[in-house]
């Protein structure tokens, strides 16, 4: 993951726990979670916040990696469930609509 989206793991801790965010903490995080996909990562936060009142560290990511990546393959695979359709392949628009489309918002000059 990025630096940035370490920071980003940061502070969605600190909503709950209110800990100081400064660069250098994103560095020391980022040296150790920093090889854990973004919404992995994430997922394990939310994992060691449901199941744990222990002070966020480095390490709960890291511990709840499995669970985290199976959380996240689950939530990937409801998403393909609900994306709709693919639409039909396009077929040529009728000449009357494509002049509708170009006249759109615009004000006739007789007026």
């Amino acid at each position: 993951m990025e630096k940035s989206e370490t920071a980003k793991i940061l502070a969605k801790a600190a909503l709950i726990d209110n800990r100081k965010i400064d660069r250098e903490t994103v560095e020391a995080w980022h040296e150790v979670i920093g090889h854990v996909p973004y919404d992995i990562a994430m997922a394990a936060l939310t994992i060691h916040r449901r199941t744990s009142s222990d002070y966020l560290v480095p390490a709960h990511i890291i511990s709840n990696l499995r669970k985290a990546r199976e959380l996240h393959a689950l939530e990937v695979n409801r998403l393909r469930a609900l994306d709709p359709p693919k639409p039909a392949p396009r077929t040529k628009m009728p000449e009357w609509f494509r002049d509708a489309i170009a006249s759109f918002g615009k004000i006739p000059e007789d007026q």
